[in-house]
């Protein structure tokens, strides 16, 4: 130090070199506390890469499952019409071996009963038409014949069978429907 500083002056040095090792230690601590923050930062972000990387595979295993589901939704309603199908070859297989008519007739109409109780054990029912009154939800009138015999609007003839699934309509029933005679 030079000799012609005063005492004051001397001291007013060693308090502002204090100050400034306070500032470095503040500043180190700020730098500490900084690396700190980058390293929580960094394993924040490999954090949310993962996460991410496991809601995309997430999201593949269920469209995966969810193809699959719909792909083979209706495995018991075909494999329950297996059988259906064998008595049908079975019926055709005895009309070409030269069978009586009047049996197919029959082996015929047991196929059919079979199919529509298959058909109804997995919820689809057939729409009563016949002496019905017209519902354009459920029928498709494509006639209208002028009778006595029925009331106005109601069904007469059934000419398609509709069908419902779980009480959705499939198909409408095409019918005619009654129309009072014009005079």
């Amino acid at each position: 130090m030079p000799e012609d500083m005063t005492s004051i002056e001397t001291e007013q040095a060693f308090q502002v070199i204090e100050e400034v090792d306070d500032e470095l230690g503040e500043f180190d601590d700020d730098l500490s506390r900084l690396s700190e923050v980058e390293a929580e930062r960094d394993q924040l972000r490999e954090q949310l890469m993962r996460s991410l990387a496991d809601l995309q595979n997430f999201r593949k295993r269920a469209a995966q499952e969810q193809e699959s589901s719909r792909r083979y939704s209706n495995e018991e309603f075909m494999r329950s019409l297996i059988p259906v199908l064998d008595n049908f070859e079975r019926t055709v297989a005895s009309l070409s071996a030269g069978a009586d008519p009047a049996a197919i007739l029959q082996g015929i109409t047991m196929v059919k009963k079979q199919l529509q109780s298959v058909l109804e054990s997995n919820s689809m029912t057939r729409i009563p038409a016949v002496g019905s009154h017209f519902d354009p939800e459920i029928h498709d009138a494509i006639a209208v014949i002028e009778t006595t015999e029925f009331e106005p609007d109601t069904v007469v003839d059934e000419i398609e069978p509709g069908y419902t699934l779980f009480g959705r309509v499939l198909r409408p029933a095409r019918v005619r429907i009654a129309r009072a005679p014009s005079e």
